[in-house]
């Protein structure tokens, strides 16, 4: 096997072992504080589309793809070369779906983890307006990757050339980070917006500005590589790499609220009850509030991704911060 597969299967191997082992680590959590939503569901079904997606990578790697071949180049491949990279059409035609699936769910997380946290805020309705923006964006992409060259058969067409775009999506590449930054980039909006009010230590300041860099830096690849793509459509494989890249960032980067739970002390001396305070495992009757912190962060494309944490004190600012603390542990 040549040396460049062996890496490039290396490399998809570990991403997925290390987006995995997120997920397993924020179930785990979630376990822990007895606390299951709707960011819940969608996290599981991010984890479908993302081992299926891997999994149609690791496949691509093996058999290639005809993506912006040439007609003389489809010409010059030997018969069980041609039924090869067929197969591969069909993978990455299916691939793109795999990608929108896995994109929109991360967003999924996020929304409905906002819908929570700004259950009685005024923001509340923006963030119902971010979900339907969220939706059409999806709806468009799923239209664009099914429509933009008919009939189908001729996306993994080998001969005759069925052109760039049947080989390349170019249009479904742009129609998804289009949709994809939009919606980021008004996720990315919420967090200043609820905790504006706030007041928190320069240390957690710092926090919340590491987080909400990764979108931004999600969002740099994103586009990056829909530039990538459209302006050279041979590198096409290459900008399917930094699609996996993107990917294991906005793993962690959405799920950064639910590990959070990890790093406290009540996670591992206490345990919750129904009525929201901690009781003491060692016998004590003695009730002390719940204390965790309120997490609230933005995702864009694999795509993605922004968060941000306060841990929140009850009367601190009257209207906005009591909302939050009372939601805080649904977080």
């Amino acid at each position: 096997m040549p040396n460049a597969v062996t890496q490039m299967l290396t490399e998809v191997r570990t991403e997925y072992v290390i987006g995995t082992a997120i997920f397993v680590i924020r179930w785990f959590c979630k376990w822990k504080t007895r606390k299951w939503w709707w960011d819940d569901a969608f996290a599981l079904s991010a984890w479908v589309w993302f081992t299926l997606l891997y999994s149609m990578e690791e496949y691509l790697v093996l058999v290639g793809a005809p993506a912006a071949m040439d007609q003389a180049m489809r010409e010059s491949f030997t018969d069980e070369q041609r039924e090869n990279l067929r197969k591969g059409g069909v993978a990455m035609f299916a691939s793109f779906y795999l990608l929108i699936l896995l994109t929109w769910s991360f967003k999924g997380m996020l929304i409905a983890m906002f819908l929570r946290l700004t259950g009685e805020l005024a923001i509340h309705r923006y963030v119902k307006i971010v979900a339907g923006v969220s939706l059409t964006t999806l709806i468009a992409a799923l239209l664009t990757e099914t429509l933009h060259c008919l009939p189908i058969e001729r996306n993994w067409q080998i001969l005759p050339d069925p052109g760039i775009e049947c080989s390349a999506g170019v249009n479904t590449n742009i129609v998804i980070a289009v949709g994809n930054v939009l919606t980021d980039v008004l996720l990315l909006a919420v967090p200043p917006i609820i905790m504006r009010n706030l007041k928190m230590p320069l240390w957690r300041k710092l926090r919340i500005l590491f987080l909400l860099s990764l979108g931004l830096f999600v969002i740099g690849m994103s586009l990056a590589r829909c530039i990538m793509t459209v302006g050279n459509p041979k590198t096409v494989n290459t900008s399917s790499m930094w699609a996996q890249r993107e990917a294991i960032v906005t793993i962690f980067a959405v799920n950064a609220p639910s590990l959070n739970v990890l790093f406290k002390r009540e996670t591992w001396s206490t345990h919750r009850s129904s009525s929201g305070y901690i009781r003491d495992t060692s016998g004590s009757d003695k009730k002390k509030p719940a204390r965790f912190e309120a997490y609230t962060m933005t995702n864009f494309e694999t795509s993605s991704k922004g968060s941000t944490s306060d841990l929140v004190k009850p009367n601190r600012v009257a209207g906005v911060e009591t909302h939050i603390s009372r939601n805080a542990t649904e977080v």
